[in-house]
């Protein structure tokens, strides 16, 4: 049971880094 919350623990937090990576580049096209 751990595990299986442990896994879309991992799951949520890459696409939150991959929200803000995307956040970021969106950021410097605009500077651009």
């Amino acid at each position: 049971m751990l595990r299986v919350i442990d896994k879309q623990a991992q799951l949520v937090e890459d696409e939150i880094k991959t929200l803000v990576d995307n956040d970021k580049q969106l950021k410097h096209q605009v500077k651009l």
